[in-house]
């Protein structure tokens, strides 16, 4: 009776650790907060689509915006100059199509948004439903400049680079089993992109995410990135 009872302890013991240490994670990944989420106002055109930056963020004056027609070749992209501008499509579009947003040259890598249209504005926020993580390597705790802090979205998969595996961002996170240092390096992949591999074939994202794993071998990820632009 005193080992059963024993062997039950020690079972609770490791149970309620599991758990603290699992809240414990989802406290270091906090929220991204209000003023790093990028607000979109877009008003599609007959050729051009209109964009306004609600809250414009100094650090944004001069990034790439740049919009992807998922449902047929046409694109377009521009600096971002101010709180409004305009982007000059490839070639017409319709507003039931499915775009692609992208944001580039941030201190921030945000997600791609996409999302289909059903009217001609639209509002978009880059950068909601997302965590802020914060790399602070354990060797150099103190030293400012170790700080690396990376966005990585709820919703979005995520490849692990020492196994190949492919998870969402919130299953990770709640997982418990990784810290901020240990998800710098995992790489983003969307259902909606094209990646290339080592010999250079094609795959779309979504048939790589249903297959929950690639083979680390036959991909170069250094260089593991989506491909939205025809």
């Amino acid at each position: 009776m005193k080992k059963i009872i024993r062997h039950l302890f020690f079972s609770l013991v490791v149970i309620l650790g599991a758990v603290n240490f699992v809240v414990a994670q989802e406290e270091d990944f906090v929220q991204v907060e209000d003023s790093l989420i990028v607000k979109l106002g877009l008003q599609f055109g007959s050729s051009n689509i209109g964009v306004f930056i609600y809250d414009l963020q100094p650090e944004l004056l001069n990034a790439g915006l740049m919009i992807q027609d998922l449902s047929r070749p046409s694109s377009g992209g521009e600096h971002i100059i101010g709180s409004q501008f305009s982007i000059e499509m490839s070639s017409s579009y319709k507003l039931s199509d499915t775009f692609a947003i992208i944001l580039s040259q941030t201190e921030f890598d945000y997600p791609p948004v996409v999302f289909t249209l059903n009217s001609g504005f639209k509002k978009i926020n880059i950068g909601a439903d997302c965590y802020l993580l914060d790399c602070i390597p354990n060797s150099d705790p103190w030293m400012p400049t170790a700080s690396a802090p990376f966005i990585v979205a709820k919703n979005e998969c995520y490849i692990n680079p020492k196994n190949g595996r492919i998870k969402k961002g919130n299953s990770i996170i709640r997982s418990g089993r990784y810290t901020a240092c240990d998800l710098r390096d995992w790489r983003i992949i969307s259902p909606f992109g094209y990646y290339y591999d080592k010999k250079g074939s094609k795959h779309l994202g979504s048939d790589l995410i249903n297959n929950k794993k690639i083979k680390l071998e036959e991909w170069d990820m250094e260089q593991f990135e989506a491909f939205f632009f025809w």
